[in-house]
């Protein structure tokens, strides 16, 4: 026991002429938070500009865009996987006439009348994590378009707004031009020039997706007029009564 006193006697006269104190054992190391995640509903419009006669413009929009998207880390919009299903049959350019031969004849709706697009992944994350009420962030979002029986890669870049916490507006920043002839469409498309009467339709269209996510609201989804630039007496007017 004295031997022991003495021991301790002694390592406390070394510190005290030492000056140094025990190591202490590295701290733990700290783990970031885990990034937020959700499924969330979507819900949006796609806007169509189509050419007739070489140069007339003629919008419309399909309005049944529906499906879920997961992302693994909804502040930097990071592990993206879902698919958004497109309702052809809501196709809506403001004229009943033309809208029913677009659905009919070119579609073909009754066969092909969903369109899907599986999202793969985003390109261009933002570095900083989206704010809630922030301004939008530009991406790329990647995925394939299932399109009458045909899938192709299809690059949408967008710009996303975040409203809540698992809330967002995804917008268009660029309108994306698609070709519709490698979908298998062209049959279909010289059909619906011949049905209309115009002297060309053109096989490349170009397309602006409106979508939110979660509880936010579809942007500026006012509807198309009765009466969109480009129509024709054809568009108008019943085979039966010209």
């Amino acid at each position: 026991m004295s031997r022991m006193l003495t021991a301790v006697l002694g390592l406390t006269v070394l510190f005290a002429c030492t000056g140094e104190a025990p190591v202490e054992p590295p701290a733990e190391p700290v783990a970031p938070p885990a990034p937020k995640a959700a499924t969330l509903p979507v819900k949006g419009v796609v806007d169509v500009i189509t050419v007739k006669n070489e140069t007339a413009e003629v919008p419309g929009r399909i309005e049944g865009v529906s499906g879920s998207l997961q992302i693994a880390d909804l502040d930097h919009w990071k592990g993206l996987d879902g698919t958004i299903s497109v309702d052809l049959a809501t196709w809506n350019s403001g004229l009943e006439l033309r809208d029913n031969r677009v659905k009919e004849t070119f579609f073909e709706v009754a066969s092909h009348g969903t369109a899907t697009y599986a999202v793969s992944g985003v390109k261009g994350n933002p570095a900083e994590p989206l704010a809630i009420g922030g301004a939008p962030a530009e991406m790329t979002l990647e995925g394939q378009l299932t399109f009458h029986g045909a899938t192709h890669p299809v690059s949408l870049p967008i710009k996303v707004a975040r409203t809540a916490e698992q809330a967002f507006v995804v917008e268009s920043s660029a309108p994306v031009k698609l070709d519709s002839d490698p979908f298998g469409l062209s049959e279909q498309r010289e059909a619906l020039r011949v049905l209309c009467a115009h002297d060309s339709l053109s096989a490349e269209v170009t397309l602006s997706v409106r979508v939110a996510l979660g509880d936010a609201q579809i942007p500026g989804t006012e509807p198309p007029s009765g009466q969109p630039e480009g129509a024709g007496e054809a568009d108008k007017v019943p085979p039966a009564e010209k």
